[in-house]
C-alpha cells in the first residue's frame, strides 16, 4: 500500500518517507474543538482512497487538501523511527486532477518532536547535583535540602534553554528533510 520514497537522518533522528497513490472515493473535514483552558481549533480531514490494494482510510490532521470523489491523490507522510512503534503524518498531498499541492510542514517538525533531549539532560544534571551532596560531608537533612533547592534552581534556568533548543533543533531537522534528494525527485515527479 505505502511506498518507501527515503529513509535517512537528520541531527540523529532516523525517519522514513512514504507514499500512497489513489483515487478519492469519500471525503470529509471536522473541526475538533479543543478541551479545557486549550479553545484551538483543529481540523481533521478523512480520505477514503481506492489504491491497488483496496480502499484505505487517511486521516490528515490539522491540514485539509480540496478534493473530491474521482479526484487522484498523492500522499507523503513521514514516519519517526527513533522510537519502539514508529508514528508519524501526513505532510505534503498533490491533487493531480486540480494540479494543486499542499504542504504541512508543522508536521515533519511534529513527528521529530518525539526525540527531544531535555529530559536527558535535566535527569543527568540532578544525579550530579544529588551525588555532590551525597559525597560532601553535609548532614543528610541538609543534603535532601540542598538537593531540592539545587534542582530546583537549575530547572528554573535550564528549562528554557533547552526547550528553546529543542525546538530550534527540530526546525533544523525539518529543513534537511526537506532538502532530500529522494524526497524532492518524488514531488518533482508527481
Amino acid at each position: 500500500m505505502f511506498e518507501t520514497v527515503a529513509t535517512s537522518s537528520s541531527l540523529s533522528t532516523k525517519y522514513e518517507i512514504v507514499k500512497l497513490n489513489g483515487i478519492v472515493t469519500q471525503s470529509e473535514t471536522t473541526s475538533v474543538n479543543g478541551l479545557g483552558s486549550d479553545i484551538k481549533i483543529r481540523s481533521e480531514q478523512e480520505i477514503i482512497l481506492a489504491t491497488k490494494e483496496g480502499e484505505t482510510s487517511i486521516v490528515l490532521d490539522d491540514f485539509t487538501i480540496a478534493c473530491r470523489p474521482g479526484h487522484q491523490l498523492s500522499l507523503l507522510a513521514i514516519y519517526n523511527l527513533n522510537i519502539k512503534k514508529p508514528s508519524g503524518f501526513f505532510f505534503y498531498g498533490y491533487n493531480h486532477d486540480t494540479n494543486k499541492d499542499l504542504m504541512h510542514k508543522s508536521s515533519i517538525e511534529r513527528t521529530l518532536n518525539l526525540s527531544s533531549p531535555f529530559l536527558s539532560v535535566f535527569a543527568i544534571i540532578s544525579v550530579m547535583i544529588m551525588s555532590y551532596a551525597y559525597i560532601s560531608d553535609l548532614s543528610a537533612v541538609f543534603a535532601v535540602i540542598f538537593s531540592i533547592v539545587a534542582i530546583g534552581i537549575a530547572f528554573a534556568l535550564l528549562s528554557p534553554i533547552l526547550m528553546w533548543s529543542t525546538f530550534i533543533i527540530n526546525a533544523f531537522r525539518a529543513r534537511w528533510i526537506l532538502k532530500n534528494k529522494d524526497l524532492t525527485e518524488c514531488i518533482d515527479a508527481l
